[in-house]
């Protein structure tokens, strides 16, 4: 109990140890208090230095040759820990004069991190979104997609069914989301088989398609990560970047297209 106590004055379990036994045992030699304190020689001579230089212990008058240590007062472990708090208090100024500059090499090293991934096994593996931070999240707090897609290139064989696992998925994490698509036949039927939690959440505009023909990728803004994906053979791949000042500039050129698909986008147009 008091050893549990001292130790969270800022000393270490031995030192708390060593200490009590001094209390206990008034002056004494290493060889006692190592014996008391359960501990060997050497280690009970270098943690009783120790308490000698924090002012918790000090010599006493040994018979010959053998040194013996004393416990100063238990008092003085209230001197002892007041004079940690004014070193922790000018600790802790110092560091707020110095945050600024630390603030500074911080956003120097804030460097985007890039993942290159290659096939169409990439493709299926980076099309599971990773929702433990966001699980813990409100729904409402909940990061919002924005993408951009070519709908119709998920209809290959080999990437529908990982396509509509996703879709699975992000119907169950309730995610909201906004889509920019070119409005084909194809693209339509996606979206007409999404599942009907999706499309609570989703809002989606139109592309003009004489203007923007199929483009076989996607572009994915969550936070901070984007996600680019080729979905067009050979060339199949996922470009994962994460990094603040690239989505952030992303998400406001999104944001200049979706304003401008409004007037190509059905004011009747349902799903």
């Amino acid at each position: 109990m008091l050893e549990g106590l001292i130790e969270k004055l800022g000393l270490t379990e031995n030192q708390a140890k060593v200490y009590l036994a001094l209390v206990e045992e008034g002056p004494a030699l290493v060889s006692e208090i190592g014996q008391k304190s359960d501990l060997n020689r050497t280690t009970c001579y270098d943690v009783l230095e120790k308490l000698v230089g924090y002012g918790l212990a000090s010599y006493a008058s040994g018979d010959g040759s053998k040194k013996k240590y004393v416990a100063e007062s238990p008092e003085t472990l209230v001197t002892y820990l007041e004079r940690k708090k004014r070193t922790y208090q000018n600790r802790l100024e110092d560091l707020k004069d110095k945050l600024p500059e630390l603030m500074a090499l911080y956003k120097r090293t804030d460097k985007p991190v890039i993942k290159f991934l290659e096939g169409t096994e990439a493709i299926r593996a980076s099309i599971t979104l990773n929702t433990d931070n966001e699980d813990i999240l409100p729904e409402s707090q909940r990061p919002e997609v924005l993408t951009i897609a070519d709908l119709e290139a998920w209809d290959a064989p080999d990437l529908a069914r990982s396509a509509k696992k996703y879709l699975k998925q992000l119907a169950k994490h309730k995610y909201p989301e906004r889509m920019l698509i070119v409005p084909t036949k194809k693209s339509l039927a996606w979206i007409n088989d999404y599942p009907i939690p999706i499309k609570k959440k989703i809002e989606i505009r139109f592309l003009p398609e004489g203007r923007f023909p199929l483009f076989a990728t996607e572009v994915n803004i969550i936070g901070n990560q984007v996600w680019f994906t080729l979905l067009e053979k050979p060339d199949r791949m996922v470009m994962e970047i994460a990094s603040r000042q690239l989505a952030d500039t992303l998400r406001i050129l999104f944001e200049m297209a979706w304003e401008a698909a409004e007037k190509y986008t059905p004011k009747n147009f349902k799903y």
